[in-house]
């Protein structure tokens, strides 16, 4: 083998599903703490007496009526307000400790960067329009089989993130609810305000760090006859990065969404949504093949693949394609289940 994987240790196998467990719950509770983040105050209209919310962004009013009591309205509400905020509070403490135990139990290998840019792309929740390919995925593959890569195989300073661009009405409605005119180097400087876009590459973000992000995005459908493709923006803002066709995109795209939490070096963590380990190993060993890639990947594209393709056969890993769809990929050496 050109490549070591390392298993989880029992105390290390239990903390990240305690992990899991802190990080999912947190998601759940910011959810409906958002859901909930507003009460009602008395107040009139017309001499009557009626409620105002406070804390939406848009006021609700409700006047009186026969078919509902005021108070109860008003006290219900102010208890979900307080029952959110409170299960909130707890969430957060459970994910800083679980965030320390990992760090103590050196659980994580993940770039702190790569983890910021996924939070920060779940806060605006547009993390669910994108897949990271890539290296950066062998990150969700050893949390999910509960190993760990020997870092000369996941060392990067780039994580590419395939858009969605079939949702780009859904996507843009969840920007501008999160702030209007917001752009998506804008949510990279949430996790790092250096980020600005290349000026080689249009479609990559880049900070003080040398820490790349790139955007690619799904062909077009029919795709052209000719290698000219439309422009397709994530937004209207001047300087934002603009997504550019992924080969064979459509590919990684299919199958459901491999999601798995991702740690750092630190021990913080995020959930990675990435392709299927099917998918991932086939394009590592055409990469690896390929006469127009950089001879010093091809190496490690194969090193990539051989050791996705190991924890395939072994179990530790699992895909979730049809066993028809797994033989399309043709992945050499992947044990075909009985």
């Amino acid at each position: 083998m050109d490549f070591l994987i390392t298993e989880f240790n029992d105390h290390q196998r239990t903390q990240l599903e305690a992990s899991k467990k802190a990080l999912l719950a947190l998601r759940e509770s910011q959810t409906t703490a958002t859901r909930n983040n507003y009460y009602y105050e008395w107040s009139t209209e017309n001499g009557c007496p009626c409620l105002v919310s406070v804390g939406k962004q848009s006021e609700i009013k409700i006047l009186p009526a026969a078919s509902h009591d005021l108070e109860v309205i008003r006290a219900s509400q102010l208890q979900r307000f307080h029952e959110a905020r409170q299960t909130l509070h707890q969430a957060m403490i459970a994910h800083d400790q679980a965030v320390e135990a990992n760090r103590q139990l050196a659980l994580g290998n993940a770039d702190p960067m790569a983890i910021g840019i996924l939070k920060a792309l779940q806060e605006v929740d547009v993390l669910r329009f994108h897949r990271v390919i890539g290296t950066h995925a062998l990150f969700a593959y050893e949390s999910a089989a509960g190993v760990f890569f020997d870092t000369d195989s996941t060392a990067t300073q780039d994580i590419d993130l395939l858009w969605n661009r079939q949702s780009k009405i859904e996507f843009r409605t969840s920007m501008d609810k999160y702030s209007p005119e917001i752009s998506m180097i804008d949510v990279l400087r949430i996790a790092d305000p250096t980020f600005r876009r290349s000026e080689v590459n249009l479609e990559s973000a880049i900070n003080d760090s040398d820490f790349a992000v790139d955007f690619l995005r799904e062909d077009d459908k029919p795709v052209p006859e000719t290698k000219d493709r439309q422009v397709v923006l994530m937004s209207n803002e001047e300087g934002d990065v603009i997504p550019v066709v992924g080969k064979d995109s459509e590919k990684f795209m299919q199958g459901s969404v491999f999601e798995s939490v991702v740690i750092s070096i630190m021990g913080d963590m995020a959930m990675m949504p990435t392709v299927d380990p099917v998918i991932f190993a086939h394009f590592k060993q055409v990469m690896s093949k390929s006469d127009e890639r950089d001879t010093m990947k091809v190496h490690r594209d194969a090193t990539q693949a051989q050791a996705v393709v190991h924890l395939l056969n072994s179990g530790l890993l699992k895909s979730a394609l049809p066993q028809k769809i797994i033989q399309s990929y043709n992945v050499e050496g992947l044990k075909m289940p009985e």
